[in-house]
């Protein structure tokens, strides 16, 4: 896999001619293999062409049933305000499409194993809904607990992923929610998607173990390290190599251990939070910078060029960025997403009134992994050049969470117990 840039560099290197410090782009390397090149570079392409055919089309898919879904709550929860109560079986089906909305981002990623395009999209869309349906059957089954369904489900989209990025994130490449080589932003590593569907699964998996206390005392050390392994893998030249995701992570998580610990954050805590991030970014850039130049990221490549180049570079970089994040913001559906998406949870936590209340009394933990969830959305759509995509991802996780929670403050029988104790947030 190599683009344009790469070919005026590797005629140079051929001929042993210093690459001008004005010419973008490596030079082309090549890593012995013993599969068949022909017939590996044909899959490929027919594997590209059909996951960019049905990418659009599963993505609005999962908008707009997400959509339908929360019309639907928004119905019932009128229905409840006038007549009172929701009904057990409107209950739970709304639970069901919650977990299963949760369910779907990782389900994509499994799917990577198999070859879509000799599927067909139908058979492929079916694959999708099979797996998903079996991770809410298996969770339903082995939980009865609503939200520690909802723990189970984000903790193994985390391990999921977590497993992929360390190990090459094979279940990236040529995925709905990965990204494509015709598209060829990126062909490791952890794209922008999955940094959402990552950060925001380790923020609600913490949340969620906080909740529910497990592993006590030492449950704030064991979200500290799952916190801090997330910021690594997502990070890490040889593991995500991701700098907008640690812009964002590194200031969302921490606020929301801030909040985990019961502590109120402050102005001064936001301005460390986002220094610690650029640190970060600065620590993994030296690990970078440290690799052979095959190896380098274009974390380490922009440093380069921006110091070969001048700050021109990097001003052009971020304006290419802007530009693209506009652009997804005014052209992709799930734009369209956002709007409803927050209708609907500001219902949850505020309808009928004083639920927002009780749930910050009832559930203070649930609350910082929900307002964490909401800075992540907002500084990941800062940095990012997908722009809506990330908080229209997260708030995937987020309204699902918040409708369990809602759901348990009206009937804790069919949830399961309330918490074990009650908290005063600060």
């Amino acid at each position: 896999l190599v683009t344009l840039p790469d070919v005026a560099p590797t005629i140079l290197g051929h001929l042993g001619i210093d690459r001008p410090p004005v010419m973008t782009g490596r030079a082309i390397v090549s890593h012995p293999s013993s599969d068949p090149p022909v017939a590996t570079m044909t899959a490929l392409d027919d594997e590209s062409v059909f996951i960019d055919e049905v990418k659009g089309p599963m993505s609005a898919i999962f908008v707009l049933f997400q959509v339908m879904a929360y019309v639907l709550l928004l119905l019932l929860l009128v229905r409840r305000e006038r007549r009172g109560g929701v009904g057990s079986t409107a209950a739970r089906t709304l639970q069901m499409c919650g977990l299963a909305v949760v369910a779907f981002p990782v389900s994509t990623y499994l799917a990577g194993v198999v070859d879509g395009h000799a599927l067909g999209g139908a058979a492929f869309g079916a694959l999708l809904v099979a797996i998903t349906a079996a991770l809410v059957l298996i969770a339903s089954t082995v939980f009865r607990n609503s939200l520690d369904r909802l723990l189970a489900l984000v903790a193994f989209t985390w391990l999921v992923v977590a497993l992929d990025l360390v190990t090459g994130s094979m279940l990236q490449l040529n995925t709905v929610f990965g990204y494509s080589p015709i598209v060829a932003g990126r062909f490791v590593g952890a794209g922008n998607i999955v940094f959402a569907v990552f950060g925001v699964a380790a923020l609600l998996t913490g949340a969620l173990i906080a909740y529910r206390g497990i592993a006590r005392p030492f449950t704030m050390p064991l979200i500290v390290a799952l916190l801090l392994v997330t910021i690594v893998i997502d990070g890490a030249p040889a593991f995500g190599s991701d700098v907008g995701g640690v812009l964002a992570l590194v200031p969302a998580l921490g606020i929301t251990l801030v909040l985990l610990s019961g502590r109120k954050p402050r102005l001064r805590t936001a301005v460390v939070a986002g220094v610690a991030g650029v640190v970060v970014l600065g620590l993994f850039l030296i690990v970078d910078l440290a690799q052979p130049a095959e190896s380098q990221t274009h974390l380490a490549r922009l440093y380069e060029d921006t110091r070969d180049r001048g700050f021109g570079t990097l001003f052009d970089t971020i304006e290419r960025k802007a530009t693209a994040n506009l652009r997804v913001f005014t052209s992709a559906i799930w734009t369209y997403f956002v709007p409803p998406a927050l209708l609907a949870m500001v219902f949850l936590l505020r309808r009928p009134s004083g639920r927002w209340q009780q749930f910050a009394f009832d559930y203070p933990k649930l609350r910082a992994g929900l307002i964490g969830g909401l800075v992540l959305a907002v500084t990941g759509f800062a940095v990012n050049d997908s722009g809506i995509v990330i908080p229209a991802v997260i708030l995937s996780f987020l309204v699902p969470m918040a409708l369990l929670v809602h759901l348990s403050m009206d009937a804790p029988p069919l949830t399961g117990p309330p918490p074990a104790r009650k908290e005063v947030p600060a």
